[in-house]
């Protein structure tokens, strides 16, 4: 074939035989010209308009038109991407997506075999929903209902994520015993880690195959919380934590909500961008998936809400999932001295594990105050972390502090409950109370350097795992929990 003869293209095919004259209209090579080589000018790739319809943006190219042939001579165009048949039309007069524009070259989208560009998205689009198994509440104080629901498509701003691994959180637990406000029907889980298999439109910064924790709250970045760097209090992200508008998935039509913006107790979930915190992938899932709770919740309470100081004293209500993570902070800050508090003596020695000097079991002490003021010289200790959420431990730990003290509420109490405290003491003895939500995090920040930390063996991470559970067992993992048998039980997704 000669360099000035152009090729028959079909669909799916390339053909190098000389086209008809019916296909493509050549000008006759006038006498003076005959002998003389007609320069051809290199074909400029352009990248197609945003006008472009959606068949065409994904296929077409422009081609300049080579200068040395006569202008207003016609050059047919067929393009099976573009329709069904042959469609010829004159350079000058040549429309793509009803738009003028000179065309002499084919798209690229006629060399796919037989394929049109429409059908891929219809291939693609036809996996939603898509059927995962997930464990669903459906009323208040019942067992979780592992089951085949469906999976909605995700919108253009969210990603959808196949689970690795997911922590049972003790507010998990709270939500089936109706002390969040998460309305049924919902899948439970906010504490997970998984891959990235497919990006909204509208995502940057994320791609199918990353490795990435979940948060469950999903800040926007621009209200006035977000600007001040308290992300964790963000106006969107309170919305999000509300399951009225977090419907992903549904069963025999009837919507079913995810908690928090989460649902990780799914073989996949839909998240929004914005929760997903890129890690290493060296990282194992099954421990990266604590950071995104219990170890952030933990940790943050201390070296951000309270910001420990080395030397100060501490003293730890409640020695779960989350106390052992405010022990680790303590640790991490330097804590001189830290005290922690249970009923239970096994979490006592989990506690002692994991960095506690001194330990005090509630069950055998009358007045826990005054046994940790007994340990720090009869002073009080300079923070008290209250990691249980009932209001009468707010109480004792509030009269566990020196003068100028502070307690750190981290446990949630019912929306109903109240506390009460000697009100003479926070302006004669500027005693206060701060809360901590999710240990005031900057998620992006935080979370990358606690795996630094776990990576450099300065955080326990596999400690803190008590048993890994399938999601049919996720039912036991709360009675476990309940009973105190566990920090923590991790469902393990194959």
């Amino acid at each position: 074939m000669s360099a000035g003869t152009p090729r028959r293209i079909n669909a799916g095919t390339v053909s190098n035989e000389p086209a008809p004259a019916s296909v493509f209209t050549i000008p006759a090579a006038s006498p003076a010209t005959t002998n003389k080589p007609t320069p051809v000018r290199s074909r400029v790739i352009r990248r197609p308009t945003a006008r472009k319809s959606a068949t065409c943006k994904a296929a077409l190219v422009k081609w300049q038109r080579p200068t040395t042939q006569p202008r207003g001579v016609g050059q047919s165009v067929f393009c099976a991407a573009r329709g069904s048949g042959a469609r010829e039309r004159s350079r000058r007069q040549a429309f793509v997506c009803g738009r003028g524009a000179r065309r002499t070259w084919p798209s690229p989208a006629c060399l796919f075999a037989g394929t049109d560009v429409r059908e891929k998205a219809q291939t693609k689009i036809a996996r939603w929903p898509m059927s995962v198994r997930g464990a669903v509440l459906y009323n208040f104080f019942e067992p979780l209902k592992v089951e085949s629901v469906k999976l909605r498509a995700p919108r253009p701003d969210e990603v959808v994520v196949k689970m690795a691994a997911s922590g049972v959180c003790h507010s998990d637990l709270s939500v089936q015993q109706a002390k969040l406000p998460f309305p049924p029907p919902v899948i439970l889980g906010h504490e997970g880690a998984g891959i990235v298999e497919e990006v909204g439109k509208e995502v940057t910064g994320l791609k199918p195959g990353d490795h990435v924790v979940l948060a469950w709250v999903q800040s926007c970045g621009r209200c006035a919380y977000c600007i001040e760097g308290e992300e964790h209090l963000c106006d969107a992200a309170i919305k999000a934590m509300m399951a009225g508008e977090e419907t992903a998935f549904e069963k025999d039509g009837m919507a079913i909500s995810r908690m928090a913006g989460v649902g990780s107790f799914a073989e996949r979930t839909l998240v929004r961008a914005s929760a997903c915190v890129k890690i290493p992938e060296e990282v194992p899932l099954d421990k990266a998936c604590l950071v995104g709770c219990g170890v952030m919740t933990g940790v943050g309470a201390v070296t951000n809400t309270a910001k420990v100081r080395p030397g100060q004293t501490v003293a730890v209500f409640g020695c779960g999932g989350v106390g052992l993570n405010v022990i680790q902070g303590a640790v991490l800050c330097g804590a001189g001295r830290i005290i922690a508090v249970d009923l239970v003596e096994k979490k006592l020695q989990w506690a002692r594990e994991f960095g506690a000097t001194d330990t005090i079991n509630a069950k055998q002490t009358t007045d826990v105050p005054d046994a940790i003021r007994s340990l720090t010289d009869g002073r009080g200790v300079d923070f008290a972390f209250e990691v249980i959420g009932m209001p009468e431990v707010i109480g004792q730990a509030f009269l566990s502090l020196r003068r100028g003290g502070k307690v750190v509420v981290v446990g949630v109490p019912g929306f109903d409950q109240t506390v009460q405290l000697p009100a003479s003491a926070i302006p004669l003895e500027e005693k206060s109370v701060l809360g901590s939500l999710y240990g005031s995090a900057r998620m992006r920040r935080d979370m990358p350097k606690l795996l630094e930390l776990y990576m450099q063996k300065r955080l326990k991470l596999d400690e803190l795992i008590s048993r890994r559970i399938s999601l049919d067992q996720v039912n036991e993992a709360f009675a476990a929990m309940e009973s105190g048998e566990v920090a923590r039980s991790v469902i393990v997704y194959s």
